[in-house]
């Protein structure tokens, strides 16, 4: 895939009946580098959450992970894969999954492998770029 200008992703995941959305956005341009692009301009921002939360904004932390440009599977945010979308096999298998607190920092104390998606591995039932 390739993608120019912001990048700006919508990921959905439903799990026994609870929806689970997440918009990131950063000022990183998606290719196929196979480089981190560096930016203070991000963010993940939790609509629905596992915790039942209202909805939360987590900043990148450490800019030069902002957003890893990945050929071969899909963007990943942050170093420590704060939230990895499998865009391969999205529906098929639980592939992409959540690690945040490593270069976002959640604002909220809540288990951070289980907060975006319910689960640390997720299969995406929505995603818009």
């Amino acid at each position: 895939y390739a993608l120019s200008g912001d990048t700006s992703q919508i990921v959905k995941n439903r799990k026994k009946r609870c929806n689970k959305k997440v918009i990131v956005l950063s000022s990183v341009p998606l290719d196929s580098s196979n480089i981190y692009g560096t930016t203070s301009n991000a963010f993940i921002f939790s609509l629905l959450n596992s915790e039942n939360l209202l909805p939360f904004k987590t900043v990148v932390t450490i800019k030069s992970q902002a957003i890893f440009k990945g050929e071969s599977k899909g963007p990943t945010f942050g170093g420590g894969h704060d939230l990895f979308v499998d865009l391969n096999n999205p529906k098929v298998s639980p592939s992409s999954h959540s690690n945040l607190g490593h270069s976002y920092k959640p604002t909220v104390a809540r288990s951070k492998l289980t907060l975006l998606a319910g689960s640390f591995n997720f299969v995406l039932d929505e995603v818009e770029v």
